[in-house]
């Protein structure tokens, strides 16, 4: 696990300033969802964000620029360097607050979070404890009532849908070491192609996961562009709190 760990580490070192180009504005599929979904409803002004996985601080960004406190971490120290200059070109600044840290132990105090957006970050984790480990520690930080929101890959989506049915019969006849999901996605940074693990989910993969966690699930869906049939990403509002468990597809 520690082998891969590094290698996602790396990869997002190396494709730091190409990520920054093709991912300069919020993910236009979060943005929608999050309004529509009042993510961010009864939130006082000035409440603390966790945005874990922050990558080039432009989800940081969008929740200052709603007026509340951000703190972004992240592992690969150059995504960080880049989002730092980012933040500083931003109307801003003083509102962000950059970390380098893992997710797997978040040098965090306990219950300091009001809400938390774990975006296309928890697929990037090998090893089923380990992205369980990570989701204790989301829980964790969050106050009582808080709420994040979770987004990873569609395992059964068009691109992927062969290299899954290929790994399911071959697991038949040989035993492998990796998880059903697990996959590496190539990154084109010039003439060279970095490769990132990833672990995609099945929906109940991903519900499994959640309840382990011992989250109330508010919702879990598919979500992506209208244009795009087959939805690629699932997405999941979950709170910590005592109340009956309900789920809303």
């Amino acid at each position: 696990m520690l082998e891969v760990r590094r290698s996602v580490k790396i990869a997002f070192n190396e494709i730091a300033e190409s990520y920054d180009r093709l991912r300069a504005k919020p993910w236009k599929v979060l943005v929608n969802f999050v309004k529509h979904e009042k993510f961010f409803h009864s939130l006082s002004k000035d409440a603390l964000i966790l945005d874990v996985g922050c990558g080039n601080g432009r989800h940081s960004i969008l929740c200052a620029n709603l007026g509340f406190r951000a703190v972004g971490i992240d592992v690969a120290p150059k995504l960080l360097k880049v989002a730092k200059q980012r933040i500083k070109k931003s109307n801003v600044p003083g509102k962000i607050h950059l970390i380098i840290g893992d997710v797997l132990f978040l040098p965090l105090r306990d219950r300091c979070f009001e809400r938390l957006l774990f975006i296309a970050t928890l697929h990037h984790i090998p090893l089923s404890k380990a992205r369980l480990q990570c989701l204790l520690e989301v829980k964790r930080v969050l106050v009582k009532d808080g709420k994040a929101l979770i987004t990873v890959w569609r395992r059964w989506q068009p691109k992927f849908i062969g290299y899954f049915l290929k790994d399911f019969f071959k697991r038949i006849f040989k035993r492998s070491n990796e998880e059903f999901g697990d996959i590496y996605v190539s990154w084109k940074v010039g003439n060279k192609d970095v490769q990132r693990f990833y672990h995609l989910f099945s929906k109940r993969e991903f519900l499994k996961l959640l309840k382990n966690a011992n989250f109330i699930i508010e919702k879990i869906s598919s979500e992506d562009l209208e244009r795009v049939k087959i939805k690629r990403n699932f997405f999941a509002i979950v709170k910590t709190t005592s109340q009956s468990k309900s789920i809303s597809n």
